[in-house]
């Protein structure tokens, strides 16, 4: 077996390696971590090129690559290659985009609530994006961003793409039926995402709407006192006390969303 440099950089394994990088670097340029906090461009590239040559001798196989038989060939022509391209780029970007679209279902909960107490007006400059987010909203996002990190779920990412190599292997090309079948998983999983983040912010939403209840009583009652100077306040302060107060909670409805997601991404390329 000839392990030469040379030989590694022949054309089936340029090719090879062009596939896997165009699925790794889909995943890693939509995942969590990538959208909520700003990374230079060469170190995305760097980590991609390197996730991506540790992952080519384990998912190049049957193509007589890093000393494995040879059982079929991939495509050479310059438009079958394109197309090949661009579905691992697309089957990479909606694996990221589903573990990311937790974090932004978890933001607008936040959202909800700041606009609930408030606090609207109130915003702060995303980095990632370079617009104008209200605080309640962020801090919300970097709470699950914090809880994504300790539990080590953006190794388990990295595993659930490679795992997706086994569901659809390099150079397969899907069917109509395998895009729809994903379409149809991407809905629901964004749906249930959804209803989990309005599920951890809940209470908070209850305990302001009661609130918001009890002034508009006391307007009837004493329409003497003014309320909306009562309100603002008051419903900061009783906002910001629940936070605090379902703060254990909401960890550990996140660290649950955050497993049941992995497992879903485990899952979502096989074939139904």
């Amino acid at each position: 077996m000839d392990t030469s440099l040379g030989s590694y950089l022949s054309v089936p394994h340029v090719l090879a390696f062009m596939l896997v990088f165009s699925r790794i670097g889909g995943m890693i340029g939509a995942s969590p971590l990538m959208q909520v906090i700003v990374v230079p461009p060469n170190l995305m590239i760097g980590l991609t090129a390197v996730v991506s040559l540790l992952l080519c001798p384990l998912v190049a196989n049957g193509y007589g690559l890093f000393g494995q038989p040879a059982t079929q060939q991939l495509p050479t022509h310059e438009w079958a290659l394109a197309v090949l391209i661009g579905q691992e780029l697309m089957i990479g970007l909606l694996l990221g985009f589903s573990a990311t679209l937790a974090f932004h279902g978890i933001r607008y909960m936040g959202t909800l609530l700041g606009l609930q107490m408030g606090l609207s007006v109130a915003s702060q400059v995303d980095p990632a994006t370079g617009g104008q987010n209200p605080v309640v909203g962020q801090w919300y996002l970097y709470l699950g961003l914090i809880v994504f990190m300790m539990l080590n779920l953006h190794h388990w990412l990295l595993v659930a793409v490679a795992h997706s190599f086994g569901h659809i292997p390099l150079g397969q090309v899907l069917t109509e039926k395998s895009w729809g079948l994903l379409a149809e998983r991407f809905i629901q999983l964004t749906a249930d995402l959804f209803v989990t983040a309005l599920m951890v912010g809940l209470p908070v939403l209850g305990v302001l709407l009661v609130v918001e209840v009890a002034l508009a009583f006391m307007a009837k009652v004493m329409p003497q006192m003014n309320v909306f100077m009562v309100s603002m306040p008051l419903k900061v302060a009783i906002g910001l006390g629940m936070m605090a107060v379902t703060l254990p909670t909401v960890v550990e409805a996140m660290a649950r969303q955050d497993q049941a997601l992995i497992k879903t991404l485990m899952g979502l390329f096989q074939a139904g």
